[in-house]
């Protein structure tokens, strides 16, 4: 019997009749599910189920972030070996003499900046909750810690504060 079958009897019987009759349901609530066809609803296609999963997985163990973490610090590993190939030799230009020693250090020096700002921001943003977990803090400490989270001028904020002294 399908739900709208199950609907049209019971709005008849509702109209026709004062009070309910035994047999048949007066609420959905108490309609047993088996009785109901659901041809009309669809279960949520596999993929999705499996990316919800995935995030919350991602999001429960610091996942991104440790990514990252791992991201700069195999940048940096980069950096003190091409530093150390190169130590004590003339400057050489490579990749069709469009690169130099320097951009390489300055390109890698930018990612492992990049890839750090990830655990930092997330970090501060957890002590800026557990801060705050504690009763009696002020607003002001709130803007402080999320200033701190967004960029350097915010973090020398945050260090030379109340806060951290």
């Amino acid at each position: 019997m399908s739900v709208h079958k199950v609907s049209t009897i019971i709005v008849r019987h509702v109209q026709t009749v004062e009070k309910p009759l035994p047999d048949l349901p007066v609420t959905i609530q108490e309609i047993p599910r088996e009785s109901i066809d659901f041809e009309d609803e669809k279960p949520p296609p596999y993929p999705k189920t499996r990316w919800r999963k995935w995030t919350s997985f991602c999001n429960r163990l610091w996942f991104y972030e440790v990514l990252s973490t791992i991201g700069s610090l195999s940048c940096f590993g980069t950096l003190v070996y091409v530093l150390a190939l190169s130590d004590n030799n003339t400057q050489t230009r490579w990749f069709h003499n469009q690169l130099t020693l320097n951009s390489v250090v300055a390109l890698l020096t930018t990612f492992i900046k990049s890839f750090m700002m990830v655990p930092v921001a997330a970090a501060i943003s957890q002590q800026k909750w557990n801060w705050f977990s504690s009763t009696g803090r002020k607003l002001r400490d709130f803007g402080i810690f999320d200033e701190a989270s967004r960029g350097p001028l915010g973090s020398f904020k945050l260090l030379f504060s109340e806060l951290c002294l």
